[in-house]
């Protein structure tokens, strides 16, 4: 996973690239069309806390490949945003 920060009007914004199994890509997906505007919390490694809205317009995710061993057997890449809420 790698993310970047990118200052906008005073607001940062984070991106998540993720590679995962197509069931957890799937269930991304459906996070994301239920929490669609409305704000999130977002934990990271270090536990710093930040709120903030998906920014996604449509939201991709792309197969890479078959995998044993993992839901779904294959594997997909998508990658999510998240701009701070100005508070």
């Amino acid at each position: 996973m790698f993310t970047y920060t990118k200052a906008k009007r005073g607001r940062k914004k984070f991106r998540y690239d993720f590679t995962v199994s197509r069931d957890k890509a799937y269930e991304l997906r459906e996070f994301i069309e239920i929490y669609a505007g409305q704000p999130v919390k977002v934990t990271d490694h270090n536990n710093v806390v930040r709120v903030g809205f998906l920014t996604l317009n449509p939201f991709e995710i792309q197969g890479v490949g078959r995998a044993k061993g993992i839901p779904g057997g294959e594997v997909y890449t998508t990658t999510i945003e998240l701009e701070e809420k100005i508070i």
